[in-house]
């Protein structure tokens, strides 16, 4: 289970660490060598993680030592996420909480390699979640404490200048890395609790080896999908937008299919109902097409509405009350709905406009008026 899981994840982190090498050599920039650590260190805290290899290492060279390397590993994997958004964050605490992490970081290393030298490389050897001694435990716990307070503060600074990210796709970056600290965050909370069953058996449970491994799973994939590049991101907030408009002029033709019986001389103009894929060719058009026919449906019944209302007049509606019920309520609905000039605020604002009136209708009783 350990080798045929972690073993294709080594090969695919391994390989995007080597790649990345390539931009360190074309750019030596904090940012971009702060990212390659994080790949670099990560990948050795896989790597060691497989049993086969870590008894390999371990025969070759001090007893347990895969353990120290593999969990140390790990800690500075943590503090290269932290030093990379701090790095690309211009704010005045920056360096301060860069220290203060540096610190934090080498007093764990410290008590690790303490613990190593003079318990841990004593002790039987061990399986990656089942500890063989208390002086072991002690180690794991150790590393899980510091662990978890990386992640809190990692995860804290995340969210704090999350609202400072205005470009859409450092935003999505970044979403997919305060969802790669949560998982790493439970990956150790679930890490400690199989360490303290061997002090506490109660807390033993045979799923909590399967609940890791797929924790870790998860987190490497948002992990590496980090670092993807660019261009993917922009085709993938590209098809979203899409498929949002989709949605959006859905709500729309909605509208429109309510306003066309009421307005005949809009209603003569043919109005497009294009399929998914059709509309993804050109999505714009079609919003525009709709936002069009909604603004002079607009003018229009009001224009009606008022003249129905003159004396010696009488409503174009005039014996449909159903119809005259429906262009008073749409027009009441439509005149209420202010938006600025752009093109989008125009298209959300008759988007709930929409929405609105057919929330209204769906909860209307029937027969009611």
């Amino acid at each position: 289970m350990n080798s045929f899981i972690l073993i294709p994840l080594c090969v695919v982190l391994w390989i995007f660490t080597l790649a990345r090498l390539w931009t360190i050599l074309r750019q030596i920039d904090t940012v971009i060598l702060n990212i390659w650590a994080i790949l670099f260190f990560f990948a050795i805290t896989l790597t060691f993680m497989v049993a086969e290899f870590a008894a390999f290492f371990n025969a070759h060279t001090l007893p347990n030592l895969s353990l120290l390397v593999h969990n140390s590993a790990f800690l500075v994997s943590q503090y290269f996420g932290m030093a990379a958004i701090l790095a690309g964050m211009d704010i005045p605490t920056a360096r301060r909480i860069a220290r203060w992490m540096r610190l934090l970081l080498g007093v764990a290393l410290l008590v690790l390699s303490l613990l190593y030298i003079f318990f841990v490389s004593q002790a039987q050897s061990t399986s990656v979640f089942a500890p063989g001694s208390l002086a072991e435990v002690i180690f794991r716990l150790t590393v899980c404490f510091f662990g978890v307070i990386l992640c809190i503060v990692l995860a804290a600074t995340q969210v704090v200048y999350f609202p400072a990210k205005k470009f859409i796709l450092i935003r999505l970056r970044a979403t997919l890395m305060l969802l790669c600290t949560c998982s790493g965050t439970t990956y150790i909370l679930i890490r400690a609790v199989m360490f303290a069953s061997y002090l506490w058996p109660f807390l033993s449970s045979p799923a909590l080896a399967p609940l890791a491994y797929g924790v870790l799973v998860c987190a490497t994939i948002l992990f590496l999908s980090i670092f993807l590049s660019n261009r993917l991101y922009a085709r993938l907030v590209f098809l979203w937008r899409n498929i949002e408009s989709w949605w959006a002029f859905q709500d729309l033709k909605r509208l429109v299919d309510r306003l066309l019986p009421l307005c005949p001389l809009i209603g003569n103009i043919p109005v497009e109902n294009p399929g998914f894929l059709a509309f993804l060719r050109d999505p714009e058009h079609h919003l525009y097409h709709a936002v069009v026919v909604i603004l002079d449906s607009k003018l229009m019944l009001a224009h009606f509405l008022t003249e129905g209302m003159k004396p010696g007049t009488h409503p174009m509606w005039e014996g449909e009350d159903d119809l005259l019920r429906e262009a008073m309520r749409l027009n009441q609905a439509l005149q209420a709905a202010n938006s600025s000039n752009e093109f989008s605020d125009v298209v959300n604002t008759y988007r709930r406009v929409s929405r609105d009136l057919f929330a209204s209708q769906k909860n209307t009783p029937a027969g009611a008026s």
